[in-house]
């Protein structure tokens, strides 16, 4: 079941979504089509034509072996570890919306993604290794690539941002406008099969399976630093 309602009583409700079989994107869909034929079904309840009544349901009970209920309570023990040491928090943003940055002629993603970064910069003095997904499901059996958004783009423009005194607002602007169409384009790249990361997953695979050298780039640690992100960031667009 990787998809499943959880309606309380209260009504609302919620999803448990469970990753592996699809992207963020089918779950909005399903939800969004669910969401217009509710809207365009009949308010009123209509009984069914037919009635059957089905037996309460009863808990079942599994004959576990010791070796079994072992496994089950340390699975349990990671679960529990695991959510200790996740911290979340939901930010929402009032001071003006995806519709305020399309009036300005940018892309919204990009937008966030280059401001992201600048964020980054301020707090830490750098730029990150940064991993936005990209949507490959125009191709059979595709799911995502990498959209690369520390880019040479986003570093001047934060660093102008960062000597604020030293550059005009005109400059800035110049700036931002050079990293937002860097952004948009290299997603434009990766979501038409062209980013490099499967790619360079691709290779590596088909070194480890036909027992080959691995190829130096392989062992950079270069590659190795742009691999490991720090941010992973996701967006999924919404039409409700």
């Amino acid at each position: 079941k990787p998809m499943q309602f959880v309606i309380g009583a209260d009504g609302c409700c919620g999803v448990v979504c469970e990753h592996s079989p699809f992207e963020g994107i089918v779950l909005v869909q399903c939800s969004e089509y669910l969401l217009r034929y509710m809207r365009g079904s009949p308010s009123k309840l209509v009984r069914a034509a037919s009635m059957s009544e089905l037996p309460a349901p009863r808990r079942l009970r599994w004959k576990c072996s010791p070796d079994i209920q072992a496994f089950l309570t340390a699975s349990a023990d990671k679960l529990q570890r695991l959510v200790k040491n996740l911290d979340m928090n939901v930010n929402k943003f009032t001071g003006y919306g995806k519709e305020f940055i399309k009036k300005q002629k940018m892309s919204p993603d990009a937008y966030i993604q280059v401001a992201l970064q600048f964020t980054f910069y301020r707090c830490h003095g750098r730029l990150v290794p940064t991993y936005e997904s990209a949507s490959i499901r125009r191709f059979q059996e595709g799911r995502v690539d990498n959209i690369r958004s520390s880019t040479p783009e986003a570093l001047a423009f934060v660093k102008a941002m960062a000597n604020s005194s030293k550059t005009t607002d005109a400059e800035k602007m110049a700036l931002l406008w050079t990293a937002i169409k860097a952004q948009t384009n290299y997603t434009i790249l990766a979501i038409t099969g062209m980013a490099i990361d499967n790619h360079l997953l691709g290779l590596r695979e088909i070194a480890k399976e036909l027992k080959l050298e691995k190829p130096e780039l392989f062992s950079d640690t270069t590659y190795a630093t742009s691999i490991h992100f720090i941010l992973s960031t996701s967006q999924v667009p919404t039409t409700e």
